[in-house]
């Protein structure tokens, strides 16, 4: 039943006592105070009748605590004039929940006309998921569908899942959505059957296979099955669309997954080995399969194993089992070099670099560059602490953008790594300040350069840094101010330091096409020159020779002549066999250079280089 005024009015009060922050619209995530057992039945049913019976999450997860998701619903009656404004303004706390906006088709319309995209893509897979045909029929009609592959096979992965050994009635709302979508595409159909063979789902693939054509997607039925570990669903792809396994190289496919028991599948049926079958086998960590093969007697050729061991696989994290793989390779005599050290400091192995180094591994420079350009701090100080070879650009693959950059930096000071400007340049274009005042304190030089990639980082605060302490700028720096994304702030603070703006600087802005600039420029009275429109013409930058023109800038024949000399940006200075007459910029700027009347070279303006027959005579 409704809540009377009066009844509503107390357990708006009742609610408020227990929230930390009386606010109209809530920006922080909210924080409950009470337990299930102090919320009333009649507000049970209450919450229940709002998103369907069984459904505890209308809001969001954010909170385990059941009261949290009541005291947050309370919230979206008082202060929104809809439930959904609610949970649109508190995404970022991660309040939403799709799943139950799913559970309502009211919530899921005003869901599909005002939230984001992604959430609108969310809420459509739980309707789906839940066999909820109307909404998924509204999907539709919104055009909520996703935006790219990866997107799709995502959700399909997941969604497959759920409709293993299902009868046609579960299935309808998956059809409806995704069928009339991904069948029409070739790509979103493969993402479809594989993933569909991945998690084992024979249903669907059989049904896919009596309602289309997927002759074409056949070979990826098998490999998702492979992948997913389906034997079942590998025998019924490789008997109903006559693949031959040996072409499409299953059996690898089948060792790079690590399942044995699919690979004496393939075995069994006289699959051959090629040279890549024990290398997909290295791949997939598995060491029982490694024996299998060695029993085996399967074929070798020339990689390197141990490096295929120690590098980055997708199917693995924090290099699980790679040590214990390398160890059998190792222990079988398999070959290693400097680039297994190499790999190992990429992927952060440490366990496998010590086992490699311990065990008569050789390394060189590119060990302790890698573990520099990847910040992994435990390879960088073994390699310190045990004489790595260095080379001399080990500063130059210091990534300054990481957190951990300054750390690193401190780091290689501290062990002598020998550096020089081009540090300190580095540092600088990365506009960490902290960083920049480290090196300066330590002795690292600066150049010509330096004022410039401090320029280039666009951060006030550095660039504020440098002018306080009096590091130079150059009149030639200004380019680099003019080329930042918001310049206007940059030129206001070099004014502020007594640096006098120029010709050239207009001429910059034209050439970088920034009307804002150009404006600002015009209203603090800053000169410009012909080369404002020749630098315009010269990068085809219409607005500004519109805007420069239309203001008083002059233009004279040099303007003219440069819209036949783009490539070179010569015009009248250059020399040409005969007088131009193909413009090469764009047919807007000429156009409107010959509308405003703008002066034409004479013949004798032009350097035209002399005949065959001028030279005769």
């Amino acid at each position: 039943m409704p809540q009377s005024d009066n009844s509503r009015n107390d357990m708006n009060e009742w609610k408020r006592m227990r929230l930390e922050h009386e606010v109209n619209i809530p920006t922080e995530a909210l924080k409950p105070s009470a337990g299930i057992q102090d919320i009333p039945l009649e507000v049970l049913k209450n919450i229940f009748t709002y998103v369907g019976i069984g459904n505890y999450f209308p809001i969001g997860y954010v909170s385990k605590d059941f009261s949290y998701n009541y005291l947050a619903m309370n919230i979206v009656h008082d202060a929104y004039r809809h439930p959904m404004d609610y949970l649109l303004a508190a995404r970022r706390n991660m309040i939403t929940y799709p799943d139950g906006v799913s559970s309502s088709i009211d919530l899921a319309e005003y869901c599909f006309l005002h939230a984001p995209e992604g959430f609108q893509l969310e809420v459509c897979f739980n309707a789906a998921s839940k066999g909820r045909l109307d909404i998924v029929k509204l999907a539709k009609v919104f055009d909520v569908y996703p935006e790219n592959d990866h997107e799709l096979n995502e959700l399909l992965n997941e969604l497959t899942s759920k409709f293993i050994d299902k009868n046609n009635d579960d299935l309808e709302a998956l059809k409806e959505y995704f069928i009339e979508y991904c069948m029409n595409n070739e790509s979103q159909r493969n993402v479809f059957v594989s993933s569909a063979a991945h998690n084992g789902n024979l249903y669907i693939l059989k049904w896919i296979h009596a309602s289309y054509d997927i002759s074409s997607e056949a070979p990826d039925v098998c490999s998702g099955a492979i992948t997913g570990g389906h034997l079942e669903i590998i025998e019924w792809g490789l008997d109903t669309f006559k693949l031959d396994f040996e072409k499409q190289n299953y059996v690898n496919e089948a060792l790079r997954a690590g399942d044995l028991e699919i690979v004496k599948w393939f075995r069994n049926r006289n699959a051959s080995w090629n040279q890549d079958s024990f290398l997909s086998a290295v791949k997939s960590r598995n060491i029982a399969l490694l024996d299998w093969l060695w029993e085996q007697g399967c074929p070798l050729y020339d990689h390197n194993y141990c490096n295929a061991a120690v590098d980055w696989n997708p199917r693995y994290y924090n290099n699980e089992k790679a040590l214990e793989v390398l160890q059998w390779l190792h222990q079988h005599d398999f070959r290693w070099d400097e680039s297994t050290c190499m790999i190992a400091a990429a992927v952060g192995n440490i366990d496998a670099l010590l086992y490699a180094r311990t065990n008569g591994c050789d390394w060189d420079s590119q060990t302790l560059e890698t573990a520099v350009e990847h910040v992994r701090f435990d390879i960088v100080k073994y390699c310190l602490q045990n004489n790595c070879p260095q080379g001399h650009s080990v500063f130059d693959l210091l990534h300054m953008a990481y957190d951990e950059s300054l750390a690193m930096l401190k780091l290689l000071v501290a062990s002598s790594v020998p550096w020089d400007a081009r540090t300190c340049n580095r540092v600088a274009r990365s506009g960490k300040l902290e960083a920049f005042k480290f090196c300066l304190s330590q002795g690292c030089r600066i150049d010509n350069s330096t004022m410039k990639n401090v320029i280039q980082s666009e951060n006030m605060a550095l660039i504020q840094y440098c002018l306080d302490n009096n590091y130079p700028f150059y009149v030639e720096d200004y380019e680099e101010a003019v080329a930042c994304e918001d310049p206007i702030p940059l030129l206001k603070l070099f004014q502020e330091y007594g640096y006098e703006l120029n010709e050239r600087t207009c001429a910059l802005a034209a050439r970088y096409g920034d009307i804002q600039l150009l404006r600002w420029l015009k209203y603090k009275g800053y000169p410009w020159d012909e080369e404002t429109c020749i630098q315009a013409v010269l990068f085809n930058c219409y607005e500004a020779l519109v805007y420069a023109h239309g203001n008083g800038c002059v233009w004279t024949k040099r303007t003219f002549a440069m819209c036949f000399d783009l490539e070179n940006g010569l015009g009248l200075a250059g020399t040409y066999v005969q007088i131009p007459t193909q413009h090469e910029c764009s047919d807007e700027i000429f156009n409107y250079i010959l509308e405003q009347n703008c002066p034409q070279p004479d013949p004798s303006d032009w350097q035209i280089l002399p005949t065959l027959n001028d030279r005769a005579n």
